[in-house]
């Protein structure tokens, strides 16, 4: 029993989407510069010192561009805002379908676009996760996502599962009653709790969340309610 729904829940990475500096992610000295465009925040390219002439050259290139896509924007009379909200929703469309590469490429626009937009970060958390990037990777950009104003609520119930995916089971029920506090019926914070509490062994609570997710809409599996409102000794 235990193993099936933890099985299920790991399996699903729920969203609802559907100045201080940040911190720079390091990169492999060993990565190839066209490789790192692949990373998020472009693997910090933009702050790398070229080596060789080669390497100016490639990162004069790289700035001419990302110079020609802002000036061209700009032009249409599109603030570097909206283009970042726009990147980041069409983000969201690519990674439902599950093409990552693409996702990634305009969370990067995002980020080169306005850096202070929240959901952007949390666009990347997601990839790298799916990506089985490491965790610590992945918490440094939830951490940077919750730290920007109006970023999505959908952030903190996925940083809330991201934890207790990691076994840190009250701090993930208090990132996901947090994204509740900011928005009352965020998709999918419930469904989370009630199996954090599951996870916890208090499975009248486990049971009472259940309910209150199905009551709210979040996305459970088939008989997941059922599971977790069967008799305590049948969940052990």
């Amino acid at each position: 029993m235990y193993r099936k729904i933890l099985v299920i829940m790991l399996a699903c990475i729920f969203i609802t989407a559907c100045k201080t500096q940040d911190p720079v992610l390091p990169v492999l000295s060993t990565s190839p510069l066209s490789e790192l465009q692949d990373l998020p925040m472009y693997g910090g390219i933009h702050q790398l010192t070229p080596a060789n002439e080669a390497e100016r050259k490639y990162l004069t290139s790289i700035k001419a561009a990302d110079e020609k896509l802002i000036n061209s924007i700009l032009q249409a009379g599109v603030t570097r805002k909206s283009a970042s909200i726009h990147a980041i929703k069409r983000g969201w469309e690519s990674f439902k379908k599950q093409d990552y590469d693409t996702a990634l490429k305009r969370f990067n626009q995002a980020w080169l676009l306005n850096p202070k937009n929240g959901d952007l970060y949390y666009g990347f958390a997601l990839i790298v996760s799916v990506r089985n990037g490491p965790s610590n990777e992945v918490e440094e950009f939830f951490k940077i996502a919750i730290s920007k104003p109006d970023v999505s609520p959908a952030a903190y119930v996925d940083y809330g599962r991201f934890l207790w995916t990691e076994r840190r089971l009250d701090s993930s029920l208090a990132l996901l009653h947090k994204a509740m506090e900011i928005e009352p019926t965020v998709f999918n914070a419930r469904s989370h709790i009630s199996f954090v509490y599951y996870l916890k062994k208090e499975f009248e609570k486990a049971c009472e969340w259940a309910k209150l997710a199905e009551k709210n809409g979040d996305d459970l599996e088939n008989g997941y309610l059922e599971d977790m409102c069967k008799e305590p000794s049948s969940n052990i």
